[in-house]
């Protein structure tokens, strides 16, 4: 797709010169055209040529969808405000799977305590549960609110934060990524009939990221509890 992509561009111009050179031939031999006609047919060939070559670099990837955003202004469509809402209450079986970045588990633990370390300045919001049983397994949950920008979903594009565990210590850290967004509009002439403005409102909402973690009972949680939200 990236390969047709690159190569249509090129044939688009090559089409369009060739149609530019005979129309120009055909015009000497049988009209009579001002130079000022020359350059409004030149100028609606680029803007033909670029209504057909932008929607070929809009999408790089085959799953990024288009989505309906919700108001962000109200709390109760809020992807940030529902996600914390229910986690913070232990209502991770509300949560719409689409949040669920990734599930894992750490199997046999089999220490007495936990130290968990959390990045406390660029990372996730961490939730801890306390399970009923102890069944020496540690559960992890990552989730986040995506990534959308002018209605297009890139939440596919987002990695989960990273959880790993050494000996009794859980560490958690986000993974820093840099996106780069092209956002074509229409043209001024195009704009002169349907009444956008040349200074558009573009739409974004970031990726905040929560981890939730299910301890097994009777395993101390130790390091630093003020950075954790704990889940009575």
């Amino acid at each position: 797709m990236m390969l047709l992509g690159a190569v249509l561009p090129i044939v688009f111009v090559i089409l369009f010169g060739l149609f530019f050179f005979i129309t120009v031939k055909i015009g000497k031999k049988y009209l009579t055209i001002k130079i000022t006609h020359w350059l409004l047919l030149v100028y609606v060939g680029v803007l033909v040529l670029a209504s057909v070559t932008v929607p070929l670099f809009a999408q790089e990837h085959g799953n990024i969808k288009s989505v309906q955003e919700k108001d962000d202004h109200d709390e109760m469509n809020d992807p940030y405000s529902q996600l914390y809402s229910k986690l913070s209450n232990g209502e991770v079986a509300e949560i719409d799977s689409s949040y669920l970045q990734e599930e894992r588990n750490f199997e046999h633990y089999s220490n007495k305590s936990i130290s968990i370390v959390p990045n406390t300045i660029n990372g996730p919001q961490v939730f801890v549960e306390r399970k009923e049983k102890a069944d020496a397994t540690i559960e992890v949950a990552i989730y986040s609110t995506g990534l959308v920008v002018d209605e297009l979903d890139f939440s596919s594009l987002l990695k989960p934060s990273e959880v790993e565990l050494t000996d009794n210590i859980l560490t958690i850290n986000s993974i820093y990524q840099e996106f780069n967004f092209a956002i074509a509009g229409n043209g001024y002439p195009v704009r002169q009939f349907t009444g956008e403005t040349m200074f558009e409102h573009h739409s974004f909402r970031s990726g905040d990221s929560f981890v939730y973690l299910r301890i097994p009972s009777g395993i101390e949680i130790e390091g630093n509890i003020d950075a954790l939200q704990l889940i009575n």
